[in-house]
């Protein structure tokens, strides 16, 4: 019998604690970022008095050794594909081996794999999807020592049987919602990123682009907190926090216009003084008014994020993207003439991409950086299949061979897409070194525009700043000598270059 089993049969008697203990796995991280999923599901329990605690192991003085886990009514444990899964699986085994505690996965690779997930001996109940309600069900039962029959949304085991529950069928208005700051140490996350303070106003897109997870996640629905619950939160965290950036972390800020012209103008009537920034669609960015950009440069916005994708109108179409270039060409000169610096993001080797079309990609990334020394191209990815999306499963009719198991899946990352079967013949070592350059530049880039307590942080030592300070002028050189004459096949610098940042400089 399972351990969580024999617990919830140790009488008929309530679990007498109320604490429980939420986990945000990942490897340690000199800057990490704040855990927003976990900050909003603890503030939740809070809510309906429960005690949740965070152990967040991006943190270097974060350990989960000299815990007591006997004293939780459960452990939640978030499930990222990757290397933070392979975290995951290290402290659900510590946990396992010295308490009956019941162990409750969540987050995105639970939600796309449950049936698989629950298989594992590490897992008690896999929580699909959105979190807040079903997980307050679960603690609320567990602590009753009740069956967790009648909580939907979860995979779990009862008796040596694995139980799906049905779904839920709505989600949560996020205007319920708050963010639990108080349950970490803020300066753990805005010391050591220039002053930069995570908030989240909405949740979801109604958008269905193929390479995306959240089609899936939030069903193509989007759900905001009113104007009145993000400002009123706005002031409570200008109040006592006093931050100098504000990153709103989610997937469709400016859908609604009529409440984000009034969350803007209430930043501005109120006087606060940060800047921030979010993601915002080349369409959307087109349809804003000059006295719109106005507003939005008048309150502090300082960058935004464009997923332009691709440089080709063919295989914008092909993965769903309903963009343009030229969209995404006025969305960028109307950034760069107000102010507003334009950060885009762009992906290359899709199964059905050609390398023409893929070339349109170098050259619209030419064209729009010629607009600003401002214009940030942010990544410049080789596609890989992501789990829960369309092109996933179309990376998998053409060839690509998912993983198995919770332990397989750890061992995921991006240079799975090496194993792509439609990239052939070194085209993936080029994809590679396009890449690798594009990142260097960006990095390079943003490391002269943060402030200077940012640098120091990315560059850690004193070694390092030196190394820094030698090694980025040659690989200037490099870099803009290769993209100026697509010269990449035998780029044994940049492998080099991969070695060096992969030893001292992991974040270039």
């Amino acid at each position: 019998m399972l351990q969580m089993e024999k617990r919830m049969e140790n009488g008929n008697k309530e679990i007498e604690t109320d604490k429980v203990l939420l986990i945000f796995a990942s490897e340690k991280n000199s800057a990490p970022r704040f855990p927003m999923a976990l900050l909003a599901l603890g503030a939740y329990l809070k809510k309906h008095k429960f005690e949740p605690e965070i152990l967040d192991m991006q943190k270097e003085n974060s350990s989960y050794e000299n815990i007591n886990f006997d004293d939780y009514i459960c452990v939640g444990i978030s499930s990222m594909t990757g290397q933070p899964l392979k975290k995951a699986l290290e402290v659900a085994k510590y946990i396992k081996e010295r308490s009956s505690v019941p162990l409750v996965w969540g987050g995105p690779h639970a939600s796309f794999f449950p049936e698989q997930t629950i298989k594992n001996k590490y897992v008690d109940i896999v929580v699909r999807k959105e979190a807040e309600e079903s997980l307050l069900e679960i603690v609320k039962n567990l602590k009753a020592r009740k069956s967790l029959r009648s909580v939907k949304g979860i995979n779990y085991k009862e008796n040596g049987e694995v139980i799906t529950n049905p779904e839920r069928e709505t989600f949560i208005d996020p205007s319920e919602l708050d963010i639990g700051y108080e349950l970490v140490d803020v300066n753990d996350y805005v010391e050591d990123t220039g002053g930069t303070f995570s908030y989240e106003t909405s949740r979801g897109c109604p958008y269905r682009c193929d390479f995306c997870y959240v089609s899936f996640y939030h069903r193509l629905t989007w759900r905001g907190k009113s104007s009145n619950k993000v400002l009123s939160d706005l002031k409570n965290i200008v109040q006592k926090y006093n931050p100098k950036h504000i990153k709103f972390v989610e997937d469709n800020f400016f859908i609604g216009r009529e409440r984000n012209i009034k969350i803007l103008k209430g930043i501005t009537e109120n006087g606060w003084k940060f800047t921030w920034d979010s993601a915002c669609r080349a369409d959307y960015l087109c349809s804003f008014t000059d006295e719109e950009m106005r507003l939005l440069k008048d309150s502090g916005c300082a960058y935004l994020s464009i997923g332009a994708e691709s440089g080709s109108d063919v295989t914008l179409a092909k993965m769903h993207k309903e963009n343009t270039v030229d969209e995404v060409r006025r969305a960028v000169k109307k950034c760069v003439k107000f102010g507003v610096m334009p950060v885009l993001s762009f992906m290359v080797g899709l199964p059905d991409e050609t390398k023409r079309e893929m070339y349109k990609t170098l050259d619209f990334i030419d064209e729009v950086m010629s607009y600003g020394d401002k214009v940030e191209i942010n990544v410049l990815g080789i596609y890989y299949p992501y789990p829960g999306t369309t092109l996933y499963r179309k990376a998998i009719q053409s060839g690509f061979k998912p993983a198995n198991s919770l332990e397989e899946w750890s061992e995921w990352d991006t240079s799975f897409n090496r194993n792509n079967p439609w990239l052939k013949n070194g085209y993936d070592k080029e994809l590679e070194a396009i890449s690798t350059i594009t990142r260097f530049r960006y990095f390079v880039h943003r490391l002269n525009f943060y402030p200077k307590r940012y640098k120091e942080i990315r560059l850690g030592s004193l070694q390092n700043r030196i190394l820094y300070k030698i090694f980025v002028p040659i690989f200037n050189l490099s870099a803009n000598f290769r993209w100026k004459h697509r010269l990449f096949k035998h780029t044994y610098e940049w492998n080099l270059y991969n070695l060096v940042r992969n030893y001292k400089f992991k974040q270039l």
